[in-house]
């Protein structure tokens, strides 16, 4: 693996596995669709897996999926909620500009959270978020992020 991104998902497996899927399915330097995507092919990512529709005005996200893996590590079901009706906080800030930041550049981002507490514990995870584009449906751009959460730093993927 050549690039920046590449080299540190030397260090994350079930990450890296994604990324090269995801890399795989994109054709002449275009980006995959969620359609081309079979759920058979993502099966060891969905309960960390996070399918974002982008909706333009005011500029929010929709969780298409929000994997159970991670509805139970915060504690809350986000599938089909809005971004702003459902986390608020520093951390919250961080993800929101994340999505900005692939939906402006569509560039795979991988991004290590530490939080010293989350639910009386410490936990950090990683997230790689991987451009879409649109679906022949009329969604905005999609983002899926696979993510694993982790109270230690052993991945969980």
């Amino acid at each position: 693996m050549g690039t920046e991104l590449e080299r540190r998902l030397q260090a994350l497996p079930g990450l890296r596995d994604l990324y090269t899927l995801w890399h795989g399915k994109c054709v002449d330097g275009t980006l995959p669709s969620w359609r081309d995507f079979d759920v058979l092919e993502l099966q060891q990512w969905l309960g960390y897996l996070n399918v974002v529709d982008v909706a333009g005005d005011p500029f929010d996200f929709h969780y298409r999926i929000f994997g159970s893996e991670l509805t139970a590590a915060i504690g809350d079901e986000l599938t089909g909620r809005r971004y702003r009706e459902s986390l608020r906080n520093a951390l919250a800030d961080e993800i929101a500009e994340s999505y900005r930041t692939v939906h402006g550049d569509p560039q795979p981002v991988l991004i290590r959270h530490r939080q010293p507490a989350w639910h009386g514990k410490p936990i950090s995870f990683d997230r790689l978020l991987l451009p879409m584009r649109s679906d022949d449906d009329g969604a905005t751009r999609i983002v899926l992020v696979g993510a694993y959460v982790s109270s230690t730093s052993e991945p969980q993927l």
